[in-house]
């Protein structure tokens, strides 16, 4: 690269992926990545510290509040796992502070440890959120989500959902019998809600939530989002915060169906400015036809003092090392600012919201024309419009249910897999009055328009579903390439169709089963059926099969070419007819080729019966070659860890082994398997004559006799003459080992009467002695062999101590001969004294006389 050409910032600096997607606390309540990814900031770090002195105050009611994107919801998820001590992540979790913060980690340990309850907030009552997240929970009483489940299905007053809620939560905390972590993310959601609904009444249930806090105790924690200022109003800001599914590299992203995004401004001259510019930021931000859904609500009026009160509250929540007050003061100080905050944010919602005030809205170009025409009056009207001109290609589908109701879920995948095989009347009489039963009759024939009144599938030919329908179709009409599925069904999930997971999945499953002869459904580059998909165990309910073909399987789809096809049935046909050979892979992908083409009756009749006889003798060949393996599978486990030699004689005489077709085996062949198990019988046979060879008994001769003859049946059946000679020699060393055990026993008295000698026989032991034992000895005969070399070494010591006596005393009379005065004689006589003792007795003791 030239010293003068510029180096892009994004060649040098790369985001983690987990920063490329918002938080639901939810659907990641339980992830390793997001909490492992998180970075304790300075002021995360404050504010756990405010949160844990105001633990230890009984101060348990809190908002936290900031910019979007600023990792509130991240903080919600880190600080569940911090306090509660039975959540998987906890050790994680108090591991990352400890490295931050060492201070704040210890105090973890003194607070209590209390049972997370996630919200996730939407334009509903509070109420009603805080009960469908109840459902959610895995660890609620069974009577307790029954009873959840009948009052959301049913239609009741809002205060009969309050008393509810409030009920189920001290249910809970007396089941857990432990303090709550109430998050309530999204918060401004359902205030806003109760802001357009003013029937509702005012917000008590949240008042009781908080007055009841220190009672039980429950830590209550809301996240509300900042209103958007100007600076904060930018293109990028705004496609930031698109609700628009899309894949990461962390997985889906799952957003809201629309985003409500109020300005605040703080003098008139920012309220002309967004008036003029709004406008031309969010034409920027989405150009094109498939904007996402979101409304900007330009303000009434200017609200100067809400920034200020948010700053001071600010202020207030640092750590109280400067300022000179009292902790009562300042705690009063801080929930008067509070309260201000939330009164002030109260009225700005009322005055930006209010139907006689003047409050325009701004949506994206590709929704202005119908904003011009139908000029909606307040926000409900406005919120209306929007989702029904963005989202115009939605079908109906059922409202009386909730989404992720277990019946509705297993209603759904027995529909989609039954739509997937266009084999739908087979399930529908197994409803009965369940939600599966509606589905069929309401929705998918009358409404869809995709199912007739034979329970066949066939196209729509008019509706919401038609466009959708065609959209498949167009999109999957390549027949050279195979199209990823993945960002077709994220299109048909955004703007302007906006399906559900229930919606797309049972669509695509029957899109697929009307056209599954027309086409081809690769999963990670095989031939496969969509049906496949719902074969994991995991994949349990319509978004999760979602997931599996927008990103975790990578699943593509083609148009069959006719005559290509034709020609490559014919070459495979050819192929199995001449016997080549196949890999079992790539059996498999024949087979399944030779079984779609069967199952579409437009093919020749006789091309069919061609493929048919192809398809018998592959399957038939693939399952041989299959059972071949899972059968040397085991044989080379049993050769491997087979002890018993009759065993592994009889596997290697009898594999059992199928016999082998056009299909290749993956497992070794029969000659290397029996060459494995031989060389296991070789070392077993081993064992067992090493075993036998070391016979230390006279008593083990009938045992290893007879066992080494069970060895001998045995290895004369493999018909190895190496392995026969090797018992048999094993045979003849236990021959020879019983016979000289028999001598042995024999020569037990003579035995013991050597081993006694031995083992007084001394430096000290008389010369006399010795010459009698050295006639003991030669005049015994043993008979065993060992016996006889314990003799023969007894004789050579025997013999080595009278040499040494005799050559002693040759020596003595030399000295004699030479001694040369009186004191050498002394000693010399010294010496004979203390020698008297061993000569005593023998012809030498007259020697030592003279």
């Amino acid at each position: 690269m030239a010293a003068d050409t510029p180096v892009p910032l994004s060649s040098l600096v790369r985001m983690q992926p987990r920063f490329f997607r918002s938080v639901n606390l939810q659907r990641d309540a339980r992830s390793t990545e997001a909490l492992s990814a998180y970075v304790l900031s300075p002021h995360a770090l404050q504010s756990l510290r405010r949160l844990f002195d105001g633990i230890r105050l009984s101060q348990y009611a809190w908002t936290l509040t900031g910019p979007y994107g600023s990792g509130k919801s991240l903080f919600a998820l880190f600080l569940s796992s911090l306090l509660c001590r039975q959540h998987h992540l906890h050790s994680l979790a108090v591991n990352k502070l400890s490295q931050a913060d060492a201070m704040l980690a210890e105090m973890v340990s003194q607070l209590p440890d209390f049972r997370p309850i996630l919200v996730v907030g939407r334009r509903a009552s509070p109420a009603r959120c805080i009960i469908e997240t109840l459902l959610l929970v895995p660890d609620v009483p069974p009577k307790l989500r029954r009873e959840c489940e009948q009052l959301l299905a049913g239609v009741v007053e809002e205060r009969v959902l309050e008393e509810a809620a409030i009920r189920y939560i001290e249910q809970l905390h007396r089941f857990w019998n432990a303090p709550l972590l109430l998050v309530i993310d999204e918060m401004g959601k359902p205030l806003e809600y109760v802001a357009l609904h003013p029937e509702l009444g005012d917000l008590f249930l949240l008042q009781q939530l908080a007055e009841m806090a220190p009672q039980l105790p429950m830590l209550l924690i809301g996240i509300l989002h900042t209103v958007l200022w100007r600076q904060d109003l930018t293109p990028e800001r705004l496609r930031n915060m698109a609700p628009l599914f899309r894949v990461t590299q962390s997985g889906l992203q799952k957003p809201p169906r629309g985003r409500i995004l109020r300005l605040l401004a703080t003098t008139d001259t920012e309220i002309d400015e967004f008036r003029e510019e709004a406008q031309h930021i969010l034409d920027e931000a989405f150009p094109g036809e498939k904007a996402p859904a979101v409304l900007l609500v330009l303000p009434a009026e200017c609200t100067p003092e809400l920034p200020k009160l948010v700053r001071w509250e600010n202020w207030l929540q640092q750590p109280n090392e400067t300022r000179e007050i009292g902790d009562e003061m300042l705690a009063r100080e801080r929930n008067d600012v509070r309260q201000k905050v939330e009164q002030a944010f109260k009225r700005f919602v009322e005055v930006s919201w209010s139907h006689g005030s003047f409050s325009p809205f701004v949506v994206p170009q590709a929704y202005r024309t119908v904003f011009q025409i139908q000029k909606p009056q307040g926000v409900d009207e406005a919120v209306a419009l929007l989702y029904k001109d963005a989202y115009r290609f939605v079908p109906r589908f059922f409202e009386q249910y909730n989404h992720n109701s277990s019946k509705l879920r297993a209603d759904v995948r027995q529909l989609c897999i039954k739509l997937a095989e266009d084999r739908l009347g087979e399930v529908v009489i197994t409803f009965g009055n369940s939600p599966g039963k509606d589905c069929v009759h309401k929705y998918l024939q009358q409404e869809w328009g995709i199912v007739g009144f034979d329970y066949h599938v066939h196209p729509p030919k008019n509706g919401a579903v038609k466009h959708a329908w065609e959209f498949l179709d167009k999109e999957f009409s390549d027949k050279e390439n195979a199209k990823p599925v993945g960002n077709v069904l994220i299109s048909l999930m955004n703007p302007p169709f906006g399906y559900d997971y229930h919606q797309l999945a049972l669509l695509f499953s029957a899109w697929y089963g009307y056209n599954r002869a027309d086409i081809e459904l690769n999963i990670g580059g095989r031939l496969a059926n969509l049906n496949e998909i719902w074969e994991d165990k995991s994949v349990d309910r319509s978004e999760k099969f979602i997931e599996q073909l927008v990103y975790v399987k990578r699943v593509a789809i083609k148009r069959r070419d006719r005559d290509k096809e034709e020609q490559e049935i014919e070459n495979l046909v050819q192929r199995v007819f001449s016997r080549q050979e196949f890999a079992q892979q790539e059996a498999r992908e024949a087979v399944s080729r030779l079984q779609a083409y069967l199952q579409d009756d437009k093919h020749p009749e006789n091309r069919r019966e061609e493929a048919r006889r192809a398809f018998e003798i592959l399957s038939a060949d693939l399952r041989r070659a299959e059972a071949y393996d899972q059968k040397a599978e085991n044989l080379l486990r049993v050769a491997s860890k087979e002890t018993k030699l009759d065993r592994l004689v009889d596997a290697y005489m009898n594999p059992g082994l199928p016999t082998l077709g056009i299909v290749r085996a993956e497992q070794p062949d029969p000659k290397t398997i029996l060459e494995r198990f031989l060389e296991r019988i070789s070392e077993r046979v081993e064992v067992s004559c090493q075993e036998a060879e070391s016979l230390s008994k006279l008593e083990d001769v009938t045992k290893f006799t007879d066992r080494l003859r069970n060895v001998l049946a045995l290895v004369k059946r493999t018909q190895s003459q190496e392995l026969v000679d090797r018992v048999q020699r094993a045979i003849e060393e236990v021959n020879r080992k019983a016979e000289e055990l028999r001598q042995e026993a024999e020569d037990k008295e003579l035995l013991g009467e050597l081993r006694a000698i031995t083992r007084v026989i001394t430096a000290e032991t008389p010369l006399k002695t010795l010459r009698q034992y050295l006639q003991r000895l030669q005049a015994m005969a043993p008979k065993a062999q060992s016996t006889k070399e314990l003799q023969q070494q007894t004789l050579q010591q025997i013999q080595n101590a009278i040499e040494r006596s005799e050559e002693y005393l040759q020596q003595l009379q030399e000295r004699f001969e030479c001694a040369q005065g009186i004191d050498e004689l002394e000693r010399l006589r010294s010496e004979i004294a203390r020698k008297w003792t061993h000569y005593e007795d023998t012809p030498e003791c007259e020697t030592l006389r003279g």
